[in-house]
């Protein structure tokens, strides 16, 4: 079936995610970083001007081979950004980054699940894709 050849051999590493998802997150959320600081009552420009130019020199040291993304080490350290660490941390969370993703999947999940109970007495041996 469709799903089956789609899905075939499809592998996930575990280990290897989280690897990539520490390295990168820090990255993902200094959108979120920006607008917390703006909040504050900070200078967006200036604040966007020193949360890239961290960005940019975190990049190049991931790029000449450092194994540990310190982009928040170097928010914290930072004297002109007013954040500690507990609000970092919590920024940090990749589940606040999802959006409505979770209630998107479970939406088509449900409707799925409807299609299928209406359907099933439908012969669905065969399965074709037209793109």
């Amino acid at each position: 079936n469709l799903l089956m050849n789609v899905t075939k051999g499809l592998v996930a590493y575990p280990k290897v995610m989280a690897k990539n998802l520490k390295k990168e997150l820090p990255f993902l959320c200094v959108e979120n970083v920006l607008m917390l600081l703006s909040k504050k009552g900070e200078d967006r420009q200036e604040m966007h001007d020193i949360l890239r130019k961290l960005c940019f020199e975190q990049t190049e040291a991931l790029k000449q081979g450092s194994e540990e993304n310190k982009l928040i080490e170097a928010i914290i350290k930072h004297p002109k950004l007013s954040i500690s660490s507990e609000e970092l941390e919590d920024l940090l969370n990749p589940y606040k980054l999802t959006g409505a993703a979770d209630k998107q999947t479970q939406n088509w999940l449900n409707e799925l699940e409807r299609q299928l109970l209406t359907f099933e007495h439908v012969n669905t041996t065969q399965a074709s894709i037209t793109v």
